[in-house]
């Protein structure tokens, strides 16, 4: 829908509105309303395409895959190079302004990107690890001291004996909602990278539970 005919239909409503409908719409927002948040958004992307930003990936496109192939050939290098910027064996014209080392890799597919992730440091990555890390470790141990402490314990139900093998299952099952959000608040380049931190995770938490404290 083109914008002067959203303007046109928000200023309708907002005219028509009488004192309840205006006290609800407080509530559940209109489309004045939303139309207002439009503009405040359309206004926030103005301003920050205005800002200068440093370039954290580069993402190029070939027309075919042979050429893609080609270029990796001749790129890629050890990542112990990238890091000291070891320039040896690598022709000049390789070279970022003829002296920096790129860490060319293939990328992964656009829609497992995780774009708003990309330019944060790799400190503050690292950061939010340690800390979803440790949270998890935490329930982990929690957890394993659950189940260490019911070993004793013994619930009949019927001609069926509930007992610590119970708690592991029903805690094994609890914690991936758990640790699905926790991981949600990690930075990661993609999706995949995601996912792994995901299953790590979990594999070790059931892992514990599982084989040693059980």
């Amino acid at each position: 829908m083109a914008p002067r005919n959203l303007a046109r239909i928000a200023g309708s409503v907002e005219r028509g509105r009488n004192t309840l409908q205006e006290l609800l719409a407080k509530v559940a927002p209109g489309v004045p309303e939303y139309y207002g948040r439009l503009l405040v958004l359309n206004s926030m992307i103005l301003g920050l395409v205005q800002q200068r930003y440093h370039a954290s990936s580069v993402f190029v496109t070939f027309e075919t895959e042979g050429a893609q192939r080609r270029v990796l050939e001749k790129l890629s290098v050890g990542t112990l190079a990238v890091k000291r910027n070891r320039t040896t064996g690598i022709e000049h014209r390789h070279l970022f302004r003829g002296e920096t080392v790129l860490d060319v890799r293939e990328a992964e597919e656009p829609g497992t990107v995780r774009w708003q992730d990309l330019s944060v440091s790799t400190w503050k990555k690292i950061r939010q690890i340690l800390v979803t890390t440790t949270v998890a470790l935490g329930l982990l141990f929690l957890s394993a001291l659950a189940v260490k402490e019911s070993r004793d314990y013994r619930i009949d139900v019927g001609d069926v004996h509930l007992g610590v093998s119970f708690l592991v299952a029903i805690l094994n099952q609890i914690f991936p909602m758990v640790a699905l959000p926790l991981t949600g608040l990690e930075y990661h380049v993609s999706e995949s990278h995601t996912q792994a931190s995901l299953f790590f995770k979990i594999a070790l938490f059931r892992w514990v539970n599982t084989a040693i404290v059980l």
